[in-house]
């Protein structure tokens, strides 16, 4: 017995078949003005093509053909979002057999992020509009992509469809984001910069009328850094402050900022600290972290930590000066010996101003150039640090 289907004169199964040829001549149609840029005139004769004529000419035909060797994933989608038409491309960038779409919602395959901006995004189009957003797209394995999808709204056969264009460009994003990356941190240490961490204070002081507690700034030196680099190396140096920014990471919270000012200098900076007193537990157990001896291949060896703390409650602070507050006690604490925190208050001020006068009228140590020196460089010029 042969199981093979045998064609059929029935008027009904007939029909049937006219019937899904018709839709899919007007998806495919949709589909071809949209891409091609026609007018919903164009759709609707392509539409209606095949009622008088031959198919020598079919251009809805033609685009399918077209869509199978594209780079890009074609769509159409109904309306209100569902797949109708979905190119062989799926399969190659999403994993997708297109017949494992076709029916589905298109928002089921968009990242749970993206589509709140999305949908509004889509809401604000005229219908007879034309976008191009860039969203995330779900692959077969659970993973997503990301794409650049330009979508239009097109009439044919006397319904509305949607048609899509989808791009790949999770390369292009990759290399967007180690663009920005490359820009926000501090290259050797791979925490923030300078430039994040202007930014930081500036946000932090304008909610601090809003928090509570009040707002730390920390300014680190490694002590005697100098030594390690002139004597073991500037690449044993540098895997010393990669391990260092990690040693401080870890007491950090996860709202709190880490960045790198240069040098062998970092910045910390933490919100809704209780009190001062907090502050001052936090450098006390900075500069124990920094007497855990450092193991770079055969060498050991210890790298202290100096601290200066600063702290307020008010917004009035700018960065600017909470940075150089910070930075003079950072100098009372290399000037009482190193290894230790210290907290600044406007008394330290007065007497900073005060030796600052008195080391202007002296002649530079080692050639330092006083004028314009930040405080605790004048411990430099004098010794290693």
């Amino acid at each position: 017995m042969n199981d093979s289907a045998e064609p059929t004169n029935d008027p009904q199964d007939m029909g049937k078949a006219k019937d899904a040829a018709a839709k899919d001549t007007v998806v495919a149609a949709a589909a071809h003005a949209a891409t091609a840029h026609a007018t919903n005139a164009d759709a609707e004769a392509l539409a209606h093509w095949g009622e008088g004529g031959g198919a020598q000419d079919d251009p809805a035909r033609d685009w399918l053909a077209l869509t199978a060797a594209s780079a890009d994933m074609d769509t159409v989608a109904t309306a209100d979002g569902l797949y109708r038409y979905v190119s062989p491309a799926s399969r190659r960038l999403f994993g997708w057999d297109p017949i494992e779409v076709q029916g589905h919602h298109r928002d089921e395959y968009i990242h749970p992020d993206d589509l709140p901006v999305l949908r509004a995004r889509r809401a604000s189009i005229p219908a007879s509009g034309v976008f191009t957003m860039a969203f995330r797209f779900r692959c077969a394995d659970g993973s997503y992509r990301w794409t650049e999808t330009t979508s239009r709204r097109v009439e044919a056969g006397g319904t509305s469809f949607v048609v899509e264009t989808v791009r790949d460009i999770s390369e292009r994003q990759k290399g967007a984001l180690l663009l920005q990356r490359q820009a926000l941190t501090d290259p050797l240490t791979g925490v923030a910069n300078r430039i994040v961490l202007m930014d930081r204070l500036r946000q932090a002081l304008r909610r601090r009328d809003r928090r509570k507690g009040v707002l730390a700034v920390l300014l680190l030196d490694l002590d005697r850094f100098k030594v390690i680099n002139d004597s073991l190396g500037h690449h044993i140096g540098d895997r010393v402050l990669r391990a260092m920014a990690e040693r401080l990471l870890r007491f950090l919270r996860g709202s709190d900022t880490l960045a790198r000012l240069g040098g062998d200098e970092f910045v910390i900076v933490a919100e809704d600290v209780v009190n001062e007193q907090a502050a001052v537990e936090l450098g006390r157990r900075i500069t124990q972290a920094g007497r855990e001896p450092f193991r770079v291949g055969d060498e050991e060896f210890v790298c202290t930590v100096s601290v200066g703390i600063v702290t307020t409650a008010h917004s009035q602070h700018s960065p600017e000066r909470l940075l150089q507050e910070a930075d003079l006690a950072l100098y009372r604490a290399k000037d009482r010996g190193r290894d230790r925190a210290e907290v600044f208050n406007e008394a330290l001020r007065t007497t900073m101003v005060g030796r600052l006068g008195t080391e202007r009228n002296e002649p530079p140590t080692l050639g330092c150039v006083v004028d314009g020196c930040r405080a605790h460089d004048r411990v430099r010029c004098g010794s290693e640090v």
